[in-house]
């Protein structure tokens, strides 16, 4: 009889420490809008961007998926990290090839607005690893100095 070995998951020096419910409520939360955009763009016919969209939801969920597999080896901020450095190279990849290219001709008086979303959308995976970074590093009482030399 063979006996399974658990994982013991690594646990952060600061702020953030592993946990299943947060892990994956968050991947899944933030990566739906790349589902939710291939269920649209399947509705409208466009089966090639479809397959994109999913294709990178799916990437996203498996990427999530292997970095909690590997808990046991990566402390919780680096593979968030590496999860963000990964999703803001396909963000802006599924956002541009499906939302913002196609409808070049459509809506010409619309490209500051369109060109706001755009960015808007294409800096929310690096914001987000600034403000956690800043919330792992700068904030955490460990990091402050206690220099009382008046």
């Amino acid at each position: 009889m063979s006996q399974k070995t658990i994982k013991k998951a690594l646990a952060g020096p600061r702020r953030f420490q592993w946990n299943f419910a947060g892990w994956f409520g968050s991947t899944i939360g933030g990566t739906c809008w790349l589902a939710v955009s291939a269920i649209a763009l399947a509705w409208m016919g466009k089966t090639d961007l479809f397959i994109l969209s999913a294709t990178s939801w799916l990437i996203m969920l498996a990427l999530a998926a292997w970095l909690w597999l590997q808990r046991d080896k990566l402390y919780p901020f680096k593979a968030l990290v590496i999860f963000l450095a990964v999703f803001s190279v396909v963000m802006p990849i599924v956002w541009f090839s499906s939302w913002d290219w196609p409808t070049n001709d459509m809506v010409p008086s619309l490209y500051w607005i369109r060109g706001f979303k755009a960015v808007s959308a294409c800096s929310i995976a690096p914001l987000l690893m600034l403000g956690f970074s800043i919330g792992e590093y700068l904030t955490h009482p460990a990091c402050a100095t206690n220099d009382n030399t008046d």
